[in-house]
């Protein structure tokens, strides 16, 4: 969940946008992260810190059959409750 919040806030993500997230858009020897952005259509690249590459590493490592970063529902509806709630 760490990790969600982490990208949410540090990149701006929606939350389709972090669902969406795929790990051929992650480039760990480069250190960035492509973004296909839901509002305006315009993708972006975002340059990832240690302690991002070194979680998303460890996330590859346990979920390695997945061709999405984040797989599980219960941590997507985790974080739209959380934004809800958030901004209610």
């Amino acid at each position: 969940m760490r990790l969600i919040l982490l990208l949410m806030f540090r990149h701006g993500l929606r939350t389709a946008e972090l669902v969406a997230l795929k790990w051929s858009s992650i480039d760990f020897k480069e250190g960035y992260l492509q973004v296909q952005r839901v509002k305006n259509g315009h993708d972006s690249i975002h340059p990832l810190r240690s302690p991002e590459l070194r979680a998303l590493r460890q996330l590859q490592r346990d979920y390695p059959d997945t061709q999405y970063v984040f797989v599980s529902e219960s941590i997507c509806s985790s974080v739209y409750s959380f934004g809800s709630s958030y901004y209610s």
